[in-house]
């Protein structure tokens, strides 16, 4: 039987998500305003002011709209 592994990547920049998921950051920032997508669960503002995103909880969100 063969195991797949996946790699967790977590919180990353809008950049990552852009490249791999085709939402650009214009369109995240907009959800963010929105309130389509939540504070702490699927996006987080770091100390230094940069905003980042859970890239496994945004699968959630776009398979389920939550």
């Amino acid at each position: 039987m063969n195991k797949l592994n996946y790699i967790k990547l977590g919180w990353v920049k809008p950049i990552i998500i852009e490249k791999t998921k085709g939402i650009t950051a214009d369109a995240l920032s907009k959800k963010r305003q929105r309130g389509q997508i939540i504070e702490e669960t699927h996006w987080r503002k770091a100390a230094d002011g940069v905003i980042y995103y859970n890239f496994e909880q945004l699968d959630e969100y776009l398979d389920h709209g939550h």
